[in-house]
């Protein structure tokens, strides 16, 4: 079973489904930016370093790149996932209803 990402609240709330059937809640506005997710994984393993604040987190990514995905389960990457094929999408629409010259065609 595919994990099934829906919106559920607001921009940045979404439910996602897993591939068990288990429901996660994920809020891509926590964190900076980074999101969270009530998933065992996320609260275990990422949730305590993000705790520490960004720069500390950061630090221990090894990176300055924020959002950084080492911070990201699998459940907050498909609802990232699914917001870029939405937003894709919209630009995509938005485009092909903007009159075109002719060098542009």
């Amino acid at each position: 079973m595919p994990i099934l990402v829906e919106n559920f609240e607001g921009l940045t709330r979404y439910h996602v489904t897993g591939s068990k059937g288990d429901i996660y809640l994920t809020d891509i506005s926590c964190y900076w930016g980074s999101g969270k997710c009530n998933c065992q994984d996320f609260e275990i393993r990422r949730e305590p370093i993000l705790k520490l604040g960004k720069a500390e987190a950061m630090k221990q990514a090894g990176s300055e790149i924020w959002p950084n995905p080492k911070y990201h389960c699998k459940h907050l990457e498909a609802t990232f996932r699914k917001i870029g094929h939405e937003l894709a999408i919209q630009l995509a629409v938005s485009e092909s209803r903007k009159p075109k010259s002719h060098d542009e065609m």
